[in-house]
């Protein structure tokens, strides 16, 4: 498998959303074909924990023929080969994962594109012309008003 940058294929950077926008389906055919590769790997490390678990329980059942199927497990599980292939399975099953979680999260990416693009366009075509200045808050408001009925008491004794 390739060498994969999840954190920076993931994000989004919105200063450059055309170069991300145009990146995208790349990333997203790169990652799904990781996917697969990890998929293979999985499978591939399946079958061979399976043909060595088979030939153990063979060689537990031709060293002990009155073996009980407690033992026969306890041979197979216990050997050094088996644990390899299992530690070898988990491992592969984690990088599987892995890019499975980044290949999904390319849907996401391409959702906040999308909503990016919405809301730079609803800015250019909706927004106002010149800045406006907006008091903020409940607090802002009150002081405001504090000021006006200050002013005018101030009025009414000159």
């Amino acid at each position: 498998m390739t060498e994969l940058n999840y954190q920076e294929d993931t994000s989004v950077d919105p200063e450059q959303l055309l170069e991300e926008w145009l990146k995208l389906p790349s990333l997203f055919f790169n990652y799904g074909k990781e996917l697969a590769v990890a998929d293979r790997k999985v499978k591939q490390v399946w079958e061979k924990l399976k043909v060595r678990t088979a030939e153990l329980i063979a060689e537990a059942k031709q060293n002990d023929p009155k073996a009980t199927m407690q033992m026969v497990e306890s041979y197979y599980r216990t050997h050094p080969d088996h644990q390899l292939l299992k530690q070898e399975k988990i491992d592969a099953e984690f990088e599987k994962d892995l890019v499975s979680a980044a290949h999904q999260s390319f849907y996401h990416k391409s959702k906040s594109l999308e909503s990016a693009v919405t809301l730079l366009k609803m800015e250019h075509w909706m927004g106002p012309k010149e800045a406006i200045d907006i008091p903020g808050g409940k607090r802002i408001v009150e002081q405001m008003k504090e000021e006006k009925a200050t002013e005018r008491r101030s009025r009414r004794t000159r």
